[in-house]
């Protein structure tokens, strides 16, 4: 309900009926609870400029870890201040506390006065706040005011011993969360970064120069911090908040994990080109979400550095092509040429090991294998000339034949047929790969096709 509906007398609860006697025309819209859902989660992930660990407090709160980082606002009530300013001109209409605690924040700003409570003033405030303010199940908070508890004051004068006996555990255990003497979960939208750095402008800043050469200040200062850990980031987020308190959010995914400034400057702006500035950017986040150990190794051996320009010319693809576009072979336990390789992820390491030792293969198979008419002297020997896209080429060598019998044990392959392959040299000099379906005597002719492509 709004601000206009409320000066009319209107009340959330009412019937429409009743609504519509006081305000005939009154507008209606169905509730979008998904909606409210989103706006809520979005809103968290903006209030990242005051905490790395924001928490949903739904339907319409949120809860804010702000430990540590009020000073760089002026202290508490400056933060209080600027968020709400911020938040009105995003057109909400804010309720704001600060309290030691997630449960005590929670029920001083939506049951008290709100403000930052004072640790003189903290318990005597929460014990007159109503029982509401224990977020407590429907049922049980009926059945208190029912025996007559108003305050939450009036329970915790009870032994707790008593009230675990007469209504369960949870009672006691809110209380203790809320008063200091327990501790209430806190579960943040994530997991707090392993490395996070933060830069606030002065004013605004338009140009993509300067927020590049604010982000290799920042990356320089992560690769101290990474080099000192013995680590490497694999996930790095870096968000962009503009002054309307809109904010983007630029990923980065890392195959091969990473650590110098340059290497992930490069990339970062592979991504910031393509990124508007807009409004300007008043703040910069950077966070180093998934990080794993990568020890120091001896410089100026060849093959590390070979390794090393390989892995930053693969995330460089990664990020220009995308993560899906940058694969390499990986081999197959299969004997079946279009089994025998699939593709994954170029960045996964590989070792010779993985590779068993198989007969020679062409670089490119053809799927589907196209048809070909083949002449051959002999029943179960190789073509001596071959006719594919209506030309006749005859060849002039041709190998000893491969015979590849089709997997038993695969439902695809019931019914399938044994195939001979020849690699084959035409007059032209084109190295073919053909196979031979079937043999001579079955009770279907055989059938031959063009498999691979050797050049």
């Amino acid at each position: 309900m709004n601000a206009p509906a409320r000066r009319f007398g209107l009340r959330p609860g009412m019937t429409v009926a009743d609504a519509r006697a006081i305000l005939p025309q009154l507008q209606l819209q169905p509730h979008d609870v998904e909606a409210d859902a989103r706006a809520l989660l979005a809103l968290g992930h903006w209030c990242r400029r005051y905490t790395p660990s924001p928490a949903l407090d739904p339907p319409d709160g949120l809860l804010l870890d702000v430990t540590g980082c009020a000073h760089l606002f002026g202290g508490e009530q400056a933060l209080c201040v600027d968020l709400a300013h911020r938040l009105e001109a995003l057109g909400f209409r804010p309720r704001i506390g600060i309290a030691d605690g997630p449960l005590a924040a929670r029920a001083w700003t939506r049951f008290g006065a709100g403000g930052v409570l004072s640790a003189e003033h903290r318990d005597a405030a929460l014990r007159a706040l109503p029982l509401a303010a224990l977020d407590l199940d429907p049922a049980l908070l009926a059945d208190l005011l029912r025996l007559g508890f108003r305050r939450i004051g009036e329970l915790a004068e009870l032994p707790r011993s008593a009230l675990r006996r007469r209504f369960g555990p949870l009672l006691g255990a809110r209380l203790d969360a809320l008063l200091g003497d327990g501790e209430e979960p806190f579960r943040p939208l994530l997991e707090p970064p392993d490395f996070s750095l933060r830069r606030d402008f002065p004013e605004p800043v338009e140009r993509r120069a300067d927020i590049e050469i604010a982000l290799a200040d920042m990356l320089a200062e992560l690769e101290t911090g990474l080099v000192r850990a013995g680590r490497g980031a694999r996930k790095l987020v870096l968000r962009l908040f503009d002054p309307l308190g809109e904010m983007r959010e630029i990923t980065l995914a890392l195959g091969t994990p990473l650590r110098r400034a340059q290497d992930l400057h490069g990339l970062f702006r592979l991504r910031l080109e393509r990124s508007a500035v807009g409004q300007g950017v008043e703040t910069l986040v950077l966070d180093a979400i998934e990080t794993v150990p990568l020890p120091a190794r001896q410089a100026g051996l060849l093959r590390r550095e070979m390794a090393e320009e390989l892995a930053r010319l693969l995330e460089s693809l990664r990020q220009r092509l995308g993560a899906d576009r940058v694969l390499r072979l990986h081999p197959v336990a299969s004997h079946v040429p279009e089994r025998a390789m699939r593709l994954v992820d170029a960045t996964l390491p590989v070792s010779d090991a993985d590779w068993p030792v198989i007969a020679r293969r062409p670089l490119a198979l053809l799927a589907p294998s196209p048809r070909i008419a083949a002449l051959a002297p002999v029943p179960d020997g190789p073509p001596v000339a071959i006719l594919r896209s209506g030309r006749r080429e005859r060849i002039v060598q041709a190998g000893e034949p491969e015979r590849i019998l089709p997997e038993w044990w695969r439902e695809e392959d019931r019914g399938a047929r044994v195939r001979d392959f020849h690699l084959v040299v035409t007059e032209a000099g084109a190295r073919l790969w053909v196979c031979r379906e079937g043999a001579f005597g079955d009770r279907e002719p055989p059938v031959w096709r063009l498999v691979g492509l050797f050049d």
